[in-house]
C-alpha cells in the first residue's frame, strides 16, 4: 500500500504486472463456479446483478423483538440522556472568552442543535418560562457555542462511545470500512454557493452535503459542495479531512462518484477505493501486454497501459501525494491540476490516471468474480442510505429545505444534523445492546449472524416532531438506561434448546 511504496518508478511497474496477471489468472478460474456473476456469451461480458438474499425467519424475529423493546422517546430526550453518558455538551465552548458556563447549558445547547438539525427556528424549541430555553437564550447560544470546530470535538466522543461498546465492534465493524455519499438540499435563498440542478432542485438552486459513514454507522465528516459538482473531485479531500478515532481505509461508494485517477490518488494515501458499479460490462478493462493470455477475459481487456507513463511521471505522482498527506494542497485543486474535466491533460495527469487504471480494473474483476467482495460493498453502502433516509426524517422543517446564504453556515447546519445522527445511533446502540442482553436473558436464541443485519437507525420509536421537552428523570441523570418495554410471551419455538 501507500506506505510501502517503492522508490523508483520501475518498481512499481514490476509490482503493477504482476499483481494484474494474478488478478487475471483468479478472474478466469472463477468463471463457471458457483456463485459468481460473470460469464461470457460468445466475446460478450454478463455480469449479473447481485441476488437479494432470504431472510432467514430468526432474523426476522431478532428484528422484531429488539424493536419492539425499544423504549419509546422523544428526540430532545435522547440527546438530553447520551449527554448525560458521554458530556458532549462541555466541548462547546463559547466563541468569547469573557463567556462563563450559566446553569442549564447543557440543555440550550441541546436545543440550539435540535433546532439546526430539525431545521426549525429557535422557537419552537423555546420554553418562555425556562431561563435556559427562552428563544433569545437558544440563538444567543447558537451564535456563541455551536460551531464547526466544536461539532467536530464533540462528533469524536460519540464516535469514540460508540466504537467502545462490544456489539458494535464484534457485529457490525472496526470502524476501517466506510461509504461516501452525498445528500441533496434545495436552497431557498440566493446563495453564491449553491449551483442548479433540475433532477435534484426543480427550477431552484441547491448544494450537496458529502460525507462518509462508518461500518459502526456514525457519520465521521461532512463537506458542502456547491450544486452537484462530481462528487469524485470531493471524496479524497473529505477523506483526510476526518477527524476521528476511526481512520477507514476501505472506502466505498457509487459509481456517479468515480474517475481513474481516484483510485491512484487514495492508493497513493494508504486507501482502498471500492466503488459500486451498476453494469460492469460497459466498462474498460486494461492489460500491460497485448500479447497475453488472459483466457475469455481477452475479450474485453483490449485496452494497453502505458508503462513509460507510469514511469516517467511515478516521481511526480509522488511528491503530488506527499502533498495531500501534509495538506499542503487540497483534494479539489489536486484534480485541477491532473486535468480533464474539461481541461486538457497534464502529464502528471496522463501518469495518475494510467496507474488508476490499473487498480480499477483489479477491483472491478473482484467485484465481477468474488461475491462476498461485491456483498461488502452493498451492504456498507445499505448503511449510507439508511443513514440519509434518517437524516431527511429528522431534517423536516421548511420543507426539507436550507435558508442558510454562506457556506459556513450551511455546513454549521448540516454539521449538527450529522451531530444529531450520531446522537440517535449511539442511543439505539445502547439500548439494542441491552434488549440483546435482555432476550438471551430470557432464555430464547440470539443467532449471531443475525446480530449483525440489526441497525441502529431504526427510528420508529422515536418521536421527531411535535414535543421538545429537555428535562431528564432523577434516574437518567444518574446515568441509568430508561426501562425497556416488554418483550411478548415465546411460544414453544422462540426457546433455546
Amino acid at each position: 500500500m501507500a506506505f510501502d511504496l517503492p522508490t523508483e518508478g520501475t518498481e512499481l511497474l514490476t509490482r503493477f504486472e504482476a499483481e494484474l496477471s494474478t488478478a487475471y489468472a483468479e478472474a478466469q478460474r472463477a468463471l463457471g463456479q458457483a456463485g459468481v456473476r460473470a460469464r461470457f456469451e460468445s466475446d460478450t461480458l454478463i455480469v449479473s446483478p447481485l441476488k437479494a438474499e432470504s431472510i432467514p425467519e430468526s432474523r426476522k424475529q431478532l428484528r422484531e423483538r429488539t424493536q419492539q423493546m425499544m423504549p419509546h422517546v422523544d428526540l430532545a430526550e435522547i440527546l438530553m440522556e447520551v449527554d448525560q453518558h458521554t458530556g458532549f455538551t462541555q466541548s462547546f465552548v463559547p466563541s468569547s472568552h469573557s463567556l462563563t458556563r450559566e446553569p442549564g447549558l447543557n440543555r440550550t445547547i441541546c436545543a440550539a442543535l435540535l433546532a439546526d438539525a430539525c431545521n426549525l427556528p429557535y422557537g419552537v424549541m423555546a420554553n418562555p418560562d425556562d431561563p435556559a430555553l427562552t428563544e433569545e437564550r437558544i440563538a444567543f447560544v447558537h451564535q456563541q457555542f455551536i460551531r464547526a470546530d466544536s461539532l467536530s470535538i464533540a462528533n469524536r466522543i460519540l464516535v469514540s462511545a460508540q466504537d467502545q461498546i462490544a456489539l458494535v465492534r464484534k457485529h457490525w465493524g472496526t470502524g476501517q470500512v466506510a461509504s461516501a455519499d452525498g445528500l441533496r438540499f434545495r436552497v431557498q435563498v440566493e446563495s453564491p454557493h449553491a449551483l442548479p440542478n433540475p433532477k435534484y432542485f426543480g427550477l431552484g438552486n441547491g448544494v450537496t452535503y458529502f460525507s462518509f459513514t462508518s461500518d459502526e454507522f456514525t457519520g465521521l465528516h461532512g463537506k458542502v459542495i456547491p450544486g452537484t459538482m462530481r462528487d469524485s473531485l470531493h471524496i479524497l479531500e473529505t477523506r483526510l479531512h476526518i477527524n476521528s478515532t476511526l481512520q477507514p481505509i476501505e472506502i466505498m461508494t457509487d459509481m456517479a462518484s468515480t474517475s481513474d485517477a481516484v483510485f491512484a490518488l487514495f492508493w497513493f494515501q494508504g486507501y482502498e477505493f471500492r466503488p459500486r458499479y451498476r453494469d460492469l460490462s460497459d466498462q474498460r478493462y486494461w492489460r500491460f501486454d497485448a500479447g497475453a493470455d488472459y483466457g475469455k477475459w481477452n475479450a474485453v481487456s483490449r485496452n494497453l497501459l502505458s508503462r513509460e507513463r507510469m514511469a516517467s511521471g511515478y516521481a511526480d505522482v509522488l511528491r503530488l501525494s506527499a502533498s495531500l498527506r501534509e495538506g499542503r494542497v487540497q483534494g479539489h485543486a489536486v484534480m485541477q491540476m491532473l486535468g480533464g474535466e474539461g481541461r486538457a491533460l497534464t502529464a502528471l495527469g496522463r501518469a495518475t490516471i494510467e496507474m488508476g487504471r490499473v487498480i480499477k480494473t483489479k477491483h472491478m474483476l473482484k467485484l465481477a468474480t468474488d461475491e462476498y467482495y461485491a456483498r461488502r460493498i452493498h451492504a456498507q453502502l445499505n448503511r449510507g442510505e439508511q443513514r440519509h433516509s434518517l437524516a431527511r426524517r429528522i431534517f423536516y422543517g421548511r420543507g426539507g429545505a436550507l435558508y442558510r446564504r454562506y457556506v459556513t453556515d450551511q455546513e454549521n447546519q448540516l454539521g449538527a444534523l450529522g451531530f444529531v445522527l450520531n446522537v440517535i445511533v449511539l442511543w439505539n446502540t445502547l439500548y439494542l445492546d441491552a434488549a440483546l442482553d435482555h432476550i438471551r436473558f430470557s432464555g430464547l436464541q440470539v443467532i449471531d449472524a443475525d446480530i449483525a443485519h440489526l441497525s441502529p437507525l431504526i427510528h420508529e420509536h422515536i418521536h421527531v416532531e411535535g414535543r421538545y421537552q429537555f428535562n431528564l428523570s432523577p434516574d437518567l441523570t444518574r446515568g441509568q438506561l430508561r426501562p425497556l418495554r416488554p418483550l411478548r410471551p415465546p411460544t414453544i419455538f422462540d426457546t433455546t434448546p
